[in-house]
């Protein structure tokens, strides 16, 4: 079999055994699809041909009814039909519809000669698809033959290019994995239900964020624009999620394609931020059906090691709860985006005042109502649960359970991947689990968003995430527990964060979350940096009025003290 590949001066036909395995693995994907096209075309046309079939009878067996004979006529088609009484006027004259909408009167006879002609049209049609077929099935068959031709001789060759990205795992370790689970033990040192470290480091950037569970490391950013607003939901702003499997992050990507993974983590994270009401979205409302806010939320995969979902799940949350959108003056006619910058942002967090043009104004944080955190639990096929597994022990597993739920004890979402059933004990189990899990995570996320606030009103300098490299974190497959990365937050960071319980372990180096922690209590950090800012500036305020008080004031208070002390004789301190 040779290809054809058009030229300027003609055709030029290369032998199919000069393509490589990537050319022929496109025209493999090619071939299926014009399969497919052409399969289920020829089932369209099988089926049009049965109802102009039935369409001939019919008008054939109407032309023997009787004129004035009563039937009943359909007036819908619904499911639930409606039927009228009327009468044959004339059996002979039919109307005949034509397509997009339009019907002709015709005869007894030509009704049924137009369904002939096109059944006699579409019989054609399918006679040219059949005979097309075949060729395509064999010049598919051709290529996968080549295709595994030239696979064996790259692996025969031993060469380092090609062809299982990632290697399966053998039989012998599938054995070890579930042994160990039936022993409570796991390759990195855990037990079957307990999690891996999370650690957390927002960049310099509003609205950005690096969250790492393990091996696993995602990046999200969180942008926002002004867009027009769906005609159903005019006076709600619009969330938008996109997701990118990089082959960095694992072999098994392809760039540009999300697979089956990427369009799971997707369809998962838009389900939270879309129906689970995480953000206020009225809030993002400026001019109804005209302008609102949309909220893009962009999700790298950087390395992919298991439960990645957990992991892209606390870098978005983590990423709105730090962005800042600007802020707008509506007009009439217009509106008007307030320009603004970091330095205000920090004034206005260390309690300062700044004066501003009309078009720079402190950002705005957005409205979120609870953040929904996601577990995801491995199941093996005799239905233990393994929590948080890594991606070789997901080879191992039966499928996967995923629980998003809140510090309020809510279930916001229950995704399962694979197919296996679940009972009623194992569900409550992993519910339960994964609630301590929410509360644990995200005491985290406010720990680290309260030590940003807390530097940028120090004025101190936000690395983000320009010491990662230094210290090793992204270009090293491991990494020491270092301060710089958060959680690893001092104790005077979670100053903004009041009852917390001592079970969590807080140290300079790092912060282990999601064994034994729990929390009584927990407050809103926005309500208490309000609530501090207006102390300080009622306190600044008076200290000002003060200073400046009038030196009549001054004179018409002691004149009031002189007179109480004489009226009864003794001297006020």
């Amino acid at each position: 079999m040779e290809v054809q590949r058009e030229l300027s001066n003609g055709k030029q036909v290369i032998p199919i055994t000069d393509l490589g395995v990537d050319q022929l693995t496109y025209f493999q994907r090619q071939l299926d699809q014009e399969i497919t096209f052409l399969t289920e075309s020829l089932k369209e046309l099988k089926i049009f041909e049965s109802k102009f079939i039935a369409s001939e009878e019919s008008v054939l067996n109407v032309a023997k009814i009787p004129s004035d004979k009563e039937i009943l006529v359909p007036l819908t088609e619904s499911a639930s039909f409606m039927y009228i009484p009327a009468k044959i006027a004339d059996p002979t004259n039919h109307l005949i519809e034509i397509g997009t909408g339009y019907f002709v009167e015709m005869s007894t006879e030509k009704a049924a000669d137009y369904f002939r002609r096109k059944q006699t049209f579409l019989k054609k049609q399918m006679e040219v698809i059949e005979e097309a077929l075949p060729e395509k099935y064999r010049a598919r068959n051709t290529i996968v033959d080549n295709l595994q031709k030239k696979i064996n001789e790259y692996c025969s060759q031993g060469s380092s290019v090609f062809w299982m990205r990632i290697e399966p795992l053998s039989n012998c370790e599938k054995a070890f994995f579930l042994n160990s689970f039936k022993q409570n033990v796991r390759t990195d040192g855990r037990k079957c239900d307990e999690f891996r470290e999370v650690k957390v480091i927002v960049g310099s950037e509003l609205g950005s964020c690096l969250a790492m569970l393990g091996e696993t490391k995602v990046s999200a950013q969180v942008s926002c624009s002004l867009v027009e607003p769906s005609t159903t939901r005019g006076n709600m702003g619009v969330v938008e999620v996109q997701v990118d499997m990089s082959p960095m992050a694992s072999p098994d990507y392809e760039d540009g394609r999300l697979g089956s993974k990427g369009l799971e983590l997707m369809r998962i994270l838009e389900l939270l931020y879309r129906n689970c009401g995480v953000i206020d979205l009225e809030s993002l409302c400026l001019r109804t059906f005209k302008q609102v806010w949309q909220i893009r939320i962009d999700v790298h995969v950087l390395a992919s090691d298991g439960s990645l979902v957990d992991c892209a799940c606390i870098a978005s949350l983590t990423a709105l709860a730090h962005f800042r959108r600007p802020d707008v003056s509506v007009l009439p006619d217009s509106i008007i985006i307030a320009s603004f910058f970091i330095i205000l942002y920090e004034l206005a967090l260390f309690h300062k005042t700044s004066r501003h043009g009309n078009d720079e104004k402190i950002p705005i944080s957005l409205n979120i109502y609870h953040m929904p955190i996601c577990v995801t639990f491995g199941i093996t096929s005799d239905g233990q649960n393994i929590i948080d597994p890594t991606d070789k022990e997901e080879q191992c597993l039966r499928g996967s359970l995923i629980v998003a739920t809140n510090k309020r004890h809510e279930i916001c979402a229950l995704h399962q991947s694979g197919n296996f059933l679940l009972n009623e004990q194992l569900i409550v189990q992993c519910v339960d689990r994964a609630i301590q899990r929410a509360i644990d995570v995200t005491e985290l996320i406010y720990s680290v968003i309260a030590d940003d606030n807390l530097k940028r009103s120090n004025r101190q300098q936000v690395n983000g995430f320009s010491e990662l490299i230094t210290l090793n974190v992204l270009t090293s497959h491991q990494c020491e527990p270092n301060e710089l990365i958060a959680p690893a937050v001092k104790i005077d960071a979670l100053g903004n964060i009041p009852n917390v319980e001592e079970d969590i372990t807080v140290s300079d180096n790092q912060m282990q979350i999601g064994s034994d922690s729990r929390v009584v209590k927990q407050k809103n950090d926005e309500d208490v940096e309000l609530m501090e800012q207006v102390q300080s500036i009622t306190s600044l305020e008076e200290s000002k009025n003060q200073e400046n008080k009038n030196p009549r004031d001054l004179e018409e208070v002691d004149e009031l003290l002189q007179s109480i002390e004489e009226e009864f004789g003794s001297p006020i301190d």
